[in-house]
């Protein structure tokens, strides 16, 4: 009796009948490179070795996990945050014709100013505390959701 060659065993395979099994591709993977600033990279050397993986892997958590979390900035922040870059713009323009007109002697002496530009420094702390009141939750949810992902997979092992 004749065995069947391997066309044939091959053609049942595909067709779902006995003989070989059919091989699966294998997962393609993209391959990303990104150049990191020495502090960004001391960063993911620091998670990376507190959690005990690669860096690859942090950063492929990281992206997991930012894309379930809910978007940084929702539309009304975004408009907020639009909001400051106008008013910080303007302020920007102002402050620099002031600095003008205090140089040329067509505005109070510089050492007169003191109460404008402490009143400034009071305004870009407001700015700077409402950024963060912004930006920050969305920081604080990445890290956490990155440490749930660490916990989850060492109760999987």
């Amino acid at each position: 009796m004749r065995r069947p060659g391997r066309a044939a065993l091959g053609a049942k395979a595909l067709a779902g009948e006995g003989g070989l099994a059919r091989r699966k591709r294998p997962e393609r993977k993209a391959r990303y490179q990104t150049v990191l600033s020495e502090a960004d990279a001391a960063c993911l050397a620091a998670t990376a070795e507190r959690m005990g993986l690669p860096r690859a892997e942090v950063v492929r958590r990281l992206i997991r996990a930012s894309a379930t979390l809910e978007p940084a900035l929702s539309v009304s922040e975004s408009a907020e945050i639009e909001g400051l870059r106008r008013q910080v713009r303007r302020a920007g323009i102002n402050l620099s014709e002031l600095l003008k007109a205090i140089r040329s002697g067509r505005a109070v002496r510089l050492a007169d100013s003191a109460p404008v530009w402490r009143e400034l420094l009071a305004a870009i702390e407001e700015v700077e505390g409402r950024l963060s009141r912004l930006s920050g939750p969305y920081g604080v949810r990445l890290y956490q959701a990155l440490e749930a992902a660490q916990r989850q997979e060492e109760g999987a092992s």
